[in-house]
């Protein structure tokens, strides 16, 4: 079962959408002749988030990647507006999340792998 985002943090602000076409590795042969591989048959989409928490917020967001992701390795059904709409996402952490602190600030950016879009 997919988690879901939880209900008492904020909804995230998002970014603008990276799509990635599929990339290809070329590999020149000893013939002289390229050989082209694609790497993945699929686009990639992935999307940046960013959200400010209070310590408290921080705290339920840190212990929701930790143990319900299992330190982000699993994906979750995130909601965040776009064009005024809220738009639900399957989504997965590319890479550990960022954090800057300020007095009882806490901005957290991530980069996401976007998994299964539905308004």
């Amino acid at each position: 079962m997919t988690e879901s985002w939880p209900y008492n943090l904020p909804h995230p602000l998002i970014q603008r959408i990276h799509p990635l076409d599929p990339r290809s590795t070329v590999t020149v042969m000893e013939t002289g002749r390229p050989r082209v591989r694609r790497e993945f048959a699929e686009p990639l989409e992935m999307c940046e988030y960013n959200w400010n928490f209070t310590e408290d917020q921080f705290e339920i967001f840190k212990d929701f990647v930790e143990v319900n992701l299992a330190q982000g390795e699993h994906y979750f059904v995130l909601g965040g507006f776009e064009g005024g709409q809220l738009v639900n996402r399957t989504v997965a952490f590319l890479s550990p999340y960022t954090l800057e602190r300020t007095d009882n600030l806490f901005h957290v950016s991530a980069m996401m792998e976007v998994v299964e879009e539905e308004s």
